[in-house]
């Protein structure tokens, strides 16, 4: 019996032995540092557009680069290519919407900038202003209340992705529609004068200070933000829609028939602000586009946001908020130290979206490199200064959306009649089916 006992005890100080020798080992094993690193990698999702692909990769590398937690990205690309991008922002935008989507959103307009006839079913989001309001998106006011990059960029362009002061989507870069002038012109229009409804101001000033030719085929920019989703209100009649046009028809006639070159209104995008009518030494002035509505609109031309399922919320942020870090805004790009040199990423990246940055600190810097320089005159600083003048007088801005289709249809119909003085009668009619569809169509649009 003694000898039966003392083996029954051997062999539970055996076991005893082997369970904490194997308890130790896998405590080893799961210390190690290269052991089961798959398990520890964390992973987000994007969803982007293939235009932004060369941007995206850049800002990935840095940022697995600048983290000392695992990482791992799945990129979707929406393609350029019309017919298929249809089913793939389809499938996409369902799963966005039945809280499937993905952790991140990085989106451009480029798509519906260089296609007038791009439509719903191309876009993954036809109208961001309105998916505000649907849940489908993360509110980064928790991130944003404590990040001081945040706080300096451009606020009445932020407030575009707010639902009552929470932010759900984050603007990257934007547009304004101005007029451009030479520091010297008599033109008695002031840039207060961008904060009185159009047709208002119409009875005020004379057409050539605002050259109201213009406005006829640029119906869409001055539409601005004159609409409201949640109130379901527009801000305007179809009356102060056909005052507009019947003066920019007469005016648009007289400067055909004097060959008149007044200062014009024009996109604030660089492609056009700073490239088109560039003088060497010559100083400019920028005054926000009036709009139909007393508020001068910028629109949104890039934007991020992250997807309300998202689980690691946090991350999510860190990358996005690099699309309006001073590195990226400025061209200068991101960099790291290594082992002997110096890698460098995102550098001109800016460049690759359309449209102005929103960050503030970074409006000169980023100026003068569209304008590629680095040594820039006086005058060249001069102009930034009154670029940041005319950017501080917008009050309202908006994503793209249906308001702005309608606009090119407008604008079409009007375009093919607007020269011939013989088409007077057919002119007076297109203008007054114009004011009656734009006022339909976007009365329609807000309260569907």
């Amino acid at each position: 019996i003694y000898s039966k006992g003392k083996r029954f005890y051997s062999m539970k100080k055996i076991i005893l032995f082997l369970t904490l020798f194997f308890l130790m080992v896998i405590l080893w094993v799961s210390n190690f540092p290269n052991s089961n690193s798959a398990a520890k990698k964390q992973t987000l999702s994007i969803c982007t557009e293939e235009i932004l692909k060369p941007v995206v990769e850049d800002m990935i590398k840095y940022f697995i680069d600048s983290q000392d937690n695992a990482m791992d990205f799945q990129v979707t690309y929406i393609p350029l290519e019309t017919m298929q991008r249809e089913g793939i922002c389809k499938k996409l935008r369902t799963e966005l919407m039945s809280g499937k989507g993905k952790d991140i959103y990085l989106l451009s307009e480029h798509q519906r900038l260089i296609d007038l006839y791009s439509n719903d079913e191309n876009l993954l989001l036809p109208d961001a202003n309105k998916i505000l309001y649907s849940g489908v998106f993360m509110d980064l006011s928790p991130f944003t209340a404590s990040d001081s990059s945040f706080q300096s960029c451009f606020t009445s362009v932020t407030k575009a992705g707010t639902v009552k002061n929470k932010q759900y989507i984050m603007p990257f870069s934007f547009d304004f529609c101005a007029l451009k002038r030479k520091a010297d012109n008599t033109s008695s229009l002031e840039i207060d004068d961008c904060e009185i409804p159009l047709a208002d101001l119409l009875d005020q000033k004379k057409p050539e200070d605002l050259n109201t030719a213009e406005l006829l085929f640029n119906v869409k920019n001055w539409i601005g933000n004159s609409f409201d989703y949640q109130a379901g209100k527009v801000f305007f009649s179809k009356e102060d829609v056909q005052k507009i046009l019947e003066v920019s028809a007469i005016q648009d006639k007289k400067t055909i028939d004097s060959g008149s070159n007044n200062p014009s209104f024009i996109y604030g995008r660089t492609q056009s602000l700073f490239y088109s009518t560039v003088e060497e030494g010559t100083e400019y002035e920028y005054i926000p586009a009036p709009t139909i509505n007393g508020k001068p609109t910028a629109t949104v031309f890039s934007y991020g946001a992250i997807g309300r399922t998202c689980r690691q919320p946090e991350t999510a942020y860190e990358f996005l908020r690099l699309f309006w870090q001073e590195e990226f805004v400025s061209g200068e790009g991101f960099s790291i130290e290594k082992e002997g040199f110096t890698a460098h990423y995102c550098i001109n990246s800016i460049f690759e979206l359309e449209g102005i940055p929103i960050q503030s600190k970074q409006w000169e810097a980023w100026y003068i490199k569209k304008n590629g320089t680095n040594s820039p005159s006086k005058t060249l600083l001069k102009n930034a200064d009154h670029f940041i003048d005319a950017i501080n007088y917008i009050t309202d801005t908006r994503f793209l959306c249906t308001a702005d289709e309608i606009g090119n249809e407008i604008q079409n119909m009007l375009l093919k009649d607007s020269s011939d003085s013989k088409n007077n009668i057919k002119m007076q009619k297109n203008i007054e089916e114009a004011s009656e569809m734009l006022f339909n169509k976007i009365r329609y649009m807000v309260m569907e």
